[in-house]
């Protein structure tokens, strides 16, 4: 189980990872996998969980508040930071239960948080510790981006 107190965990050479702000149009997570949907020329959009198990859409991290707990669900009225990940990039994510070991692939579950990757699936991320067991009192994994 990680236990690290952000969302962002590195490189150390990017100290200002790239963020995108929105407000959620439903309840999100820190360290959810998202999307952002409605935009247009006339709306920024908002975030929601990434919705297509699998995946699909530029996916975004959520961020922890500046000043608040890195386990934090965002409400309606609040604006949300979501981190693009490039690779190489370093995350602490929200994951389904399960025990998951160093490189495995990492899929959407449908529903923000991350799962095993099936053979059909796309591939988000990987899991960057040596084994890891997530409960849903505990979700959160280390995952990289490549």
């Amino acid at each position: 189980m990680s236990a690290h107190n952000k969302i962002y965990l590195g490189p150390v050479q990017h100290t200002t990872p790239v963020q995108a702000e929105r407000k959620p149009s439903v309840a999100v997570k820190s360290g959810f996998l998202a999307v952002i949907t409605g935009a247009s020329p006339t709306s920024p959009g908002t975030y929601i969980p990434h919705n297509v198990a699998g995946g699909a859409g530029f996916p975004y991290v959520i961020k922890e508040p500046m000043l608040g707990p890195v386990d934090y669900t965002y409400a309606l009225t609040e604006t949300a930071f979501g981190y693009q990940p490039h690779s190489g990039e370093y995350y602490q994510m929200r994951a389904v239960a399960g025990t998951y070991i160093f490189d495995a692939p990492l899929s959407s579950n449908g529903d923000g948080q991350l799962k095993a990757a099936g053979a059909s699936d796309t591939v988000i991320a990987y899991c960057d510790e040596a084994s890891v067991t997530t409960t849903a009192g505990a979700p959160f994994i280390r995952v990289k981006f490549k």
